[in-house]
């Protein structure tokens, strides 16, 4: 294994919008746990902001909220050893914020590029 646990932080401003309920999104990511575990994956956890960018909290990303929680919930994450792939800017600010490596991906620097990279060094 190359990593010991997997995270995922995400600004879900559709429950602010009222677009989707909380329970929809919830919903949503257990179905996506479920896929990902039946093909031999996990994700430990899934923390979300669901925040209107205006109410400027202290969830939502570039603000570091989502990733200090993850590291009061799991104690032995080592922020100097932890990678952050992400595809907006405010997921890299975040990440740096509180000293994890970034990785930006894109439509031409792909996650799939970033995995073929990461297994190759």
């Amino acid at each position: 294994d190359y990593f010991d646990r997997i995270i995922i932080i995400t600004n879900q401003q559709g429950i602010g919008k009222q677009i989707m309920t909380e329970q929809e999104l919830k919903r949503l990511h257990s179905s996506m746990m479920n896929k990902i575990e039946n093909h031999g994956g996990f994700i430990d956890k899934i923390y979300f902001c669901p925040h209107l960018e205006e109410l400027k909290c202290n969830c939502r990303k570039p603000k570091a909220g989502m990733l200090l929680q993850s590291k009061k919930d799991y104690s032995n994450i080592n922020f100097d050893n932890s990678i952050l792939i992400g595809d907006s800017d405010s997921d890299i600010q975040a990440a740096e914020s509180v000293g994890i490596k970034a990785v930006k991906v894109s439509p031409s620097y792909t996650l799939a590029d970033w995995t073929q990279d990461f297994l190759l060094n």
